[in-house]
């Protein structure tokens, strides 16, 4: 399990390599740090999704790389608000309930917009549920409509949900993971998926 001292450490040199300001900089610290408070689970899902956005960023936006990292970091803040039985539990969820885990996105996306965040930490937190065949929410976005940090966060996010141990499902391994998001190719850039597969069968 990662700890905040250890992201903070992480996210400062990748920093000090951007012009980004300092003050972005204390609030995604002071963000992550109320995530790892509020359920450190979901925590550690947002830095593996950080680690693999980053480095699909690398190859895709490399100016930008460490935004998306950051990104990661803050794309489930809006869950900090969620009841613990939809954050937490581990049964079925009522239709509202489904309701309530989707308004973290609206929740999230209102909140780095109030501090001000980089659009494309902005763009990731609202666009990481949409899918490529048009499958995904808010707004059910396909194809290229989907900005590419919603497109490259949509594979980092499902992979990195898939292989951590989380109330309702246990972790699955890398090789069951990547068979899901093979089945599921239509969800996703074809092209970043293609990428993400190699990056993962060479690490």
């Amino acid at each position: 399990m990662h700890n905040n001292g250890t992201v903070a450490d992480e996210l400062r040199i990748l920093w000090d390599r951007t012009n980004e300001p300092e003050d972005i900089l204390r609030v995604i610290n002071a963000l992550f740090s109320c995530l790892l408070i509020r359920d450190p689970l979901t925590a550690e899902h947002s830095v593996q999704m950080a680690h693999l956005s980053y480095r699909l960023a690398e190859q895709f936006d490399p100016q930008n790389a460490v935004l998306y990292f950051a990104g990661s970091l803050t794309h489930d803040i809006g869950k900090i608000g969620m009841n613990d039985k939809v954050l937490k539990g581990s049964g079925i969820l009522t239709p509202e309930e489904k309701g309530c885990l989707r308004d973290h996105v609206v929740d999230g996306y209102r909140l780095l917009c109030r501090l001000s965040m980089p659009s494309i930490m902005l763009d990731i937190v609202r666009y990481h549920h949409e899918r490529f065949n048009g499958s995904g929410y808010l707004e059910g976005l396909q194809e290229l409509e989907i900005p590419l940090p919603g497109r490259i966060a949509a594979i980092t996010d499902t992979y990195s949900a898939l292989t951590t141990e989380r109330p309702y499902s246990n972790a699955k391994s890398i090789d069951q993971a990547l068979e899901v998001m093979k089945r599921d190719s239509h969800q996703f850039d074809p092209l970043i998926l293609q990428f993400f597969f190699k990056m993962m069968n060479h690490q």
